[in-house]
């Protein structure tokens, strides 16, 4: 059987790949929620396969960013796209996160768009909860040691309490993120906009980018930063601010020489600008000490390395997936508050 070694429930070391009862059980159930999804929303979603392919893209790039930090364990040698990664899984979140969203749609069609928002982060949070206590206590689900490390060390039924903040920061992104390109294929009509409010744009950044860096915190250590500039953990507000300015000029840029493009283009030009900004940072920052990567995280590369020797292609292929979904969020909320709905 392939196994891992030692430990606890929670951490999942000892489970492996191979199917077990509970596990038959839980694919069943996932596999029997998505069959049944798609047939009541698909009635009133013709294009939902279009939808839930967004969806699933969203949570896939989270997915394979976040993939230090869980184990997955027991769905079949089959199921694994990427290191722990699991379809099935991922089939499983679109359909709950994507019926969320469509259903608050058809039910509470009269709130506007940030209401709603908070609607389905009020739904999905207690559910994605409870599912991840069954996940832990079938051990289909187990956390890295750092991840553990970096949570109060409070449990329900096995799960850390902090899953209650993960999960919101989870919804929110794919969310914003689904949202974001759902506009296009929506063809919402949009109001151009000559010139954003810059404080409101750094405002949905901070929230953003703050609420991503602490739930990552586990992967990565920033340390030797001036003492002052920490404010949480160690989270710098240099670093932070960093990630801002990034967002910050790629949408000047755009507003100023590219705002005629379409959606898609516009979107991968901030992606882009931002990467060749980050690229060189990171590498700084790891080669001068300032960001070491967590065991967990080491332990997930493949091995390859560019730039030296200094920066695994893992970190090169994730700064722009966390770009990918930073960005979405915060030109979503730019753009449902610019146009008042």
């Amino acid at each position: 059987m392939d196994t891992k070694t030692s430990c606890t429930l929670v951490d999942g070391c000892s489970y492996g790949r191979d199917l077990t009862p509970s596990s038959i059980g839980f694919i069943i159930f996932v596999f029997a929620g998505i069959f049944l999804t798609w047939l009541i929303l698909g009635r009133f979603k013709k294009d939902y396969w279009k939808r839930f392919l967004i969806m699933a893209i969203g949570i896939l790039i989270f997915e394979v960013f976040t993939a230090p930090m869980w184990h997955n364990f027991h769905l079949g040698r089959f199921a694994y796209v990427y290191k722990d990664v699991s379809w099935i899984l991922n089939l499983g979140w679109t359909s709950l996160i994507l019926g969320t969203v469509l259903l608050v749609d058809k039910l509470l069609p009269k709130l506007k768009q940030w209401q709603k928002y908070i609607v389905e982060l009020t739904i999905l949070t207690p559910i994605i909860f409870l599912l991840q206590i069954w996940e832990v206590n079938i051990g289909v689900r187990g956390f890295a040691q750092e991840t553990l490390q970096a949570t109060s060390g409070l449990r329900l039924f096995n799960v850390p309490v902090e899953g209650l903040y993960y999960a919101p920061v989870f919804s929110g992104l794919v969310i914003a993120f689904y949202k974001y390109w759902a506009l296009t294929l929506d063809k919402v009509p949009l109001m151009p906009v000559i010139k954003r409010n810059l404080w409101r744009t750094f405002i949905i950044a901070l929230v953003g980018v703050f609420a991503f860096e602490l739930l990552v915190n586990p992967m990565v250590e920033n340390k030797n930063f001036p003492s002052w500039s920490y404010i949480y953990q160690d989270i710098s507000m240099l670093l932070t601010g960093l990630w801002i300015f990034g967002l910050w000029l790629s949408d000047f840029l755009i507003q100023k020489w590219f705002i005629n493009l379409e959606t898609l283009f516009r979107f991968c030009i901030a992606v882009f600008i931002n990467t060749i900004l980050a690229i060189p940072l990171e590498l700084f920052f790891i080669t001068n000490q300032f960001r070491i990567y967590s065991g967990s995280t080491i332990n997930n590369f493949s091995g390859y390395y560019v730039f030296g020797g200094n920066l695994a292609v893992e970190i090169l292929f994730a700064i722009p997936c966390y770009l990918a979904l930073i960005i979405s969020f915060v030109r979503y909320f730019e753009t449902i508050l610019d146009n008042e709905f």
